[in-house]
């Protein structure tokens, strides 16, 4: 099950929310793969909500994860910046 589960106008979201210490952040292929199947069962759209210590949340779709190994995804600062929405903008 996602973290948060969120819908307004017929829009629905499912988000998956990682934050903490460090410059990078961890997220199970096992999560991402029960994040995208819990969304696709309720119309929602998956997302992964990022917060570094100091940083505005941003948000990123599944795909545009990392591969980190064998059962993990990473996403670093960088990525986050690049490829995340911030919250206005996922809600707009």
């Amino acid at each position: 099950c996602p973290d948060l589960l969120a819908g307004k106008n017929g829009r629905v979201l499912a988000v998956e929310c990682k934050s903490g210490k460090g410059p990078r952040k961890y997220v199970t292929k096992q999560q991402v793969g029960e994040l995208k199947s819990f969304a696709s069962g309720f119309g929602a759209s998956a997302w992964i909500g990022i917060r570094f210590n100091g940083l505005e949340w941003l948000f990123l779709r599944p795909s545009e994860l990392v591969e980190s190994g064998k059962n993990h995804y990473v996403v670093d600062i960088k990525l986050a910046r690049e490829k995340g929405l911030s919250f206005s903008a996922l809600i707009a």
